[in-house]
């Protein structure tokens, strides 16, 4: 049905263009999903205390922080890739936003549940926006196309031919 009227509203060209903007914009929707779940796990890290000592002196607790940091920064770096295809009118910007929705929301999953980890079973609690934004990475990946369609598309992109 949607697909009917946007064939409608829009020719081929447009809708090109409108779905790389969206699935752009979902991308950096994702890095600030988290963003937000790694200063909470930060700052959690620094102020709980285990036996008088930070968990934060945790090897493992910085291995979670340096995993959630890495994952922002290369997601960043491909939605702005993407946002430049897309205002350059670069012939890769289609392939550059797919890249970008699929890499960085599938990201945003893990890198929340790494944060959440941090906080252990308190980030579980309803109250705590942990939660939130577990459930709102979660959604990321499907919206605008899914995971596994934005690999079709970045497929059909590289080979120029079509999956079936």
């Amino acid at each position: 049905m949607v697909d009917g009227i946007a064939d409608r509203l829009f020719g081929p060209v447009e809708r090109v263009v409108m779905f790389s903007f969206m699935r752009t914009g979902m991308a950096f929707m994702a890095v600030g999903i988290m963003e937000a779940a790694f200063e909470d796990a930060l700052a959690y890290a620094q102020e709980r205390e285990t036996f008088g000592e930070p968990i934060g002196q945790h090897q493992l607790v910085q291995e979670k922080l340096y995993d959630v940091r890495t994952a922002i920064e290369t997601s960043r770096g491909l939605s702005r890739s993407a946002a430049e295809a897309l205002v350059d009118g670069d012939p890769d910007a289609r392939l550059r936003s797919s890249l970008a929705k699929g890499y960085a929301c599938e990201q945003s999953i893990d890198a929340t549940s790494d944060a959440l980890q941090v906080l252990g079973a308190s980030g579980l609690d309803l109250e705590n926006r942990m939660e939130r934004y577990y459930r709102d990475a979660r959604v990321m990946t499907i919206p605008d196309g899914t995971t596994e369609i934005q690999k079709l598309i970045v497929g059909k992109e590289l080979t120029g031919m079509s999956a079936y």
